[in-house]
């Protein structure tokens, strides 16, 4: 008759009497290439273990490897998988499992990584770390949990083509990070359906890389993209969340920042999400920062700081109230424009550029109570433009300084608008146009060859223009009813 072992069936007796099951444990070492290792832990295991080496490096490395791990019904259960060398495969399954953490360790090329955490997988814990890869893959899901993290770490300056993907659905204070350090690599990291979470993408050392992030239907969420290199990409999006949730997102935060970069883009778009935040940084030459913000029912704020020449920048706000919108440039032949429209009332916008040769554009439209300002230093050659086909109330402000060959253009339809407009330098022009009644226009030049217009179609209507310590200069005034 088969003997069983008393400790392998031991059942320890706690302090109320009742049984409680022994932790299961597995440890499965393998030498050598195209091995398989599979480990299942079923049915409510507790404090189970399972580890898996498959780690030939001082043999100099193995490949065609794979293992794979299943636990049903767990609690503070743990994986952990160790490969080396290349076109190995490590997948981790933890479902309906509380307090469970998968690891897994790959050095290597062309390795591949997926971990699934779902049906209520709360306080889970999944970690990937790849060093030395290239053209490898890591993907983490996680479904339904609470205080879930997920980390994915790929370096290797050397290398190309690393693929990192985080999927939390339905989360609540969940964070999701990926750290890559090499080039033509992609990030992807989408939370869906949760609130209080906070996803991060940090990419260094390469060029040619990607970042998207989206966070659907959330409340209180934060997202951050850090870039170093050149033509890298990056994408933030907030929404509402449709099919994962049915309400508008709150209180969110979108960050990019992109630094030493040339030719990168950046793109943050939210949508139904009110009382929220954009803020792109970029430094370099060539690149494209766009945040776009609609349909929020309280304020929200959009802000891009460029450093160096030749690039663009720009903001959309649609149908927000009290809407605020900032770009700020330091270089030259930068462009920048701010677009606020549909019943954006009391938003604000403001340009301000310091270099030569620079192009700022603010529009306004169907609101009411909205200020413009736009401030060009250090200006040679340089254009701003604002308009304000707005309701009424509105404010225009453009300063040129050390402006020469520089031009400015105000126009508002509204009533009761003011508008102003300030050029220091030589050879500037200033344009500024109103229609309706009651409004102000103000110009003021100091310099030579400066030539002044401003055009009013309306009753109560008044202007002051002045030309200061210069000659050769042109003033028009025209006034209608």
């Amino acid at each position: 008759m088969k003997q069983v072992s008393l400790i392998a069936a031991a059942v320890a007796l706690g302090m109320n009497g009742t049984a409680t099951l022994a932790a299961n444990v597995s440890d499965v070492t393998q030498s050598g290439d195209g091995n398989a290792a599979s480990v299942s832990q079923m049915n409510g295991s507790t404090d189970a273990a399972v580890y898996i080496n498959q780690d030939n490096y001082a043999g100099g490395g193995a490949f065609g490897n794979h293992a794979t791990v299943t636990q049903n019904a767990a609690t503070s259960a743990n994986v952990t998988i160790d490969q080396s060398y290349y076109e190995n495969q490590a997948n981790v399954s933890q479902e309906y499992s509380a307090g469970v953490t998968a690891d897994v360790f790959q050095w290597g090329e062309e390795n591949v990584v997926n971990i699934s955490q779902k049906n209520g997988s709360d306080g889970a814990n999944a970690e990937v770390y790849q060093d030395f890869v290239g053209t490898s893959y890591a993907n983490i899901t996680q479904d339904a949990a609470i205080g879930a993290n997920s980390l994915i770490n790929q370096s290797g300056s050397d290398w190309m083509n690393q693929l990192a993907s985080i999927s939390q659905v339905g989360g609540i204070g969940n964070t999701g990070e990926v750290n890559q350090s090499s080039y033509n690599s992609w990030i992807n990291i989408g939370q869906y359906g949760g609130q209080s979470n906070t996803a991060t993408a940090n990419q260094y050392g390469g060029d040619g890389n990607g970042a998207s992030l989206l966070q659907a239907g959330v409340v209180g969420n934060e997202a951050n993209t850090d870039q170093l290199g050149i033509g890298n990409y990056a994408g933030i999006t907030q929404s509402e969340g449709y099919p994962y949730a049915t309400w508008a997102g709150s209180n969110n935060i979108a960050n990019i920042n992109q630094s030493s970069s040339y030719f990168s883009n950046a793109t943050i778009s939210q949508s139904g999400v009110n009382d929220s935040s954009a803020v792109v940084s970029q430094a370099g030459s060539g690149n494209n920062a766009n945040v776009i913000q609609a349909n929020s029912l309280y304020a929200m704020t959009a802000n891009v700081a460029q450093t160096g020449d030749s690039n663009l920048a720009g903001i959309t706000q649609d149908d927000s109230y009290f809407a605020t919108a900032g770009i700020t440039q330091n270089g030259n032949g930068n462009i920048a424009g701010i677009t606020q429209t549909n019943m954006s009332d009391g938003s604000g916008a403001i340009i301000d550029q310091m270099g030569n040769g620079n192009w700022a554009d603010i529009a306004q439209s169907y609101s009411y109570l909205t200020t413009a300002a736009i401030s060009q230093a250090n200006s040679s050659g340089a254009a701003a433009q604002i308009n304000q086909s707005d309701l009424g109330y509105g404010t225009a402000d453009i300063i040129q300084s050390s402006a020469d060959g520089s031009s400015a253009d105000i126009s508002q339809t509204g009533y009761e608008q003011v508008a102003s407009l300030a050029q220091y330098g030589l050879i500037n022009e200033g344009i500024i146009t109103q229609s309706n009644s009651d409004n102000y226009a103000s110009v003021t030049q100091s310099g030579i060859g400066g030539y002044a217009y401003v055009e009013q179609s309306a009753s109560g209507d008044s202007v002051t223009i002045n030309q200061l310590s210069g000659t050769s200069n042109s003033a028009t005034v025209y006034q209608s009813n």
